[in-house]
């Protein structure tokens, strides 16, 4: 997401006036991803059906790591807030 191009644009002001710049490049990573997925398959590197047959434990993980991460900023908020 870094490296791919799109607008920037200026975030709301924070309580220690930092201003964050954003890149509006969702649709270009999103298209990127589709594009590489695609690639690997017509390349015979993976096939498709392997991220299927894990798509449970796939949403599991991602689910437990969302909920930690949460937990850890708002930790994070409460004892450093920035």
């Amino acid at each position: 997401m870094i490296y791919v191009p799109g607008q920037k644009f200026l975030g709301p002001k924070t309580h220690n006036g930092n201003v964050p710049v954003y890149k509006a490049n969702g649709l270009q990573c999103y298209v990127l991803t589709l594009a590489t997925l695609a690639g690997l398959y017509y390349a015979e590197v993976f096939t498709a059906t392997l991220i299927y047959n894990q798509l449970g434990k796939i949403y599991v993980a991602l689910s437990i790591g969302a909920f930690v991460f949460c937990w850890l900023l708002y930790i994070k908020g409460h004892v450093a807030p920035s």
